[in-house]
């Protein structure tokens, strides 16, 4: 993995705007701002660990 790419990886976003993101869909929007906290921030790949949580159930 080229370091730019690893970088893209580890930045962190906030609630509010993953809800802008076009890399999820609609449901997976509706999804993150239900599951995630306003005062946290998530890099992409725990975004995505948490739209997989809620749809096996798993959510908190």
């Amino acid at each position: 993995m080229e370091e730019t790419e690893q970088q893209h990886n580890d930045t962190e976003y906030k609630k509010e705007q993953f809800a802008d993101a076009r890399q999820f869909s609609r449901l997976e929007k509706d999804i993150l701002v239900a599951v995630l906290s306003e005062e946290k921030t998530y890099t992409v790949q725990a975004a995505q660990q948490h739209i997989q949580q809620f749809m096996n159930g798993e959510a908190q």
